[in-house]
């Protein structure tokens, strides 16, 4: 998958929101890698604070994307993402693998930082979104034909400016099920609400989208 590959986000088939996936799936959470490993790796972090470099190597990069496009700052971005593994490393102890996998644990803390960010912003916003995030779009994107790469990278910088618009809680479920790749029920676990809310919550925010899109259209 291209960065932000919403090539296809106003075309009918955008898939909806999919429906509860079976439990395992909620546990394991598909961006984790081998479980088994995990759970060794996770006796020794507990013992030796230097083995939890492991997870940080594995999940890193997923977190940093999934902390990037909900804020679209390059040091906003990291900062929350530091701040993601801090509190994962200091809370090692009270982690438990039921029903939720390592990296939806993670997931779950940066998806709090965030909206702990946007809640800031609100009242003392700092970070106004990026004149020149067309320009993040080209710079990061791995489309190789430059024409199709220009393309891609104004959908997306259109696609952000109505993100934006969107609250905290919106965005970051649009980003884990389009981006992430996770299904309902997974979010669901990651946000401790019913899938169907999540389903919902998803639906909604993307007529909003397409709302949004069709009223910038008739504008120009």
């Amino acid at each position: 998958m291209g960065f932000w590959d919403y090539r296809r986000w106003r075309d009918d088939s955008w898939p909806e929101a999919s429906g509860p996936a079976k439990p395992a799936a909620a546990e394991t959470g598909r961006a984790d890698p081998d479980l088994a490993i995990q759970k060794e790796r996770l006796i020794q972090a507990r013992i030796d604070l230097e083995r939890f470099e492991y997870f940080y190597e594995q999940f890193y990069p997923q977190i940093m994307r999934f902390c990037y496009r909900n804020v679209w700052h390059r040091d906003e971005a990291e900062d929350l993402a530091a701040e993601t593994f801090q509190a994962a490393m200091e809370n090692l102890s009270k982690f438990r693998w039921q029903g939720i996998s390592f990296g939806a644990w993670l997931y779950r803390i940066a998806s709090n930082r965030i909206k702990k960010w946007h809640w800031k912003q609100a009242n003392h916003p700092q970070c106004p979104l990026p004149e020149n995030l067309l320009g993040e779009v080209l710079l990061i994107g791995d489309e190789p034909d430059p024409e199709r790469r220009l393309e891609i990278a104004q959908e997306c910088d259109r696609l952000s400016r109505y993100m934006s618009r969107l609250n905290a809680d919106d965005r970051i479920y649009l980003n884990l099920h389009y981006q992430e790749g996770l299904s309902t029920r997974e979010i669901s676990v990651i946000a401790d609400k019913k899938w169907g809310t999540i389903a919902s919550r998803i639906s909604r925010a993307r007529k909003k989208l397409q709302a949004l899109a069709d009223e910038d259209d008739e504008r120009s």
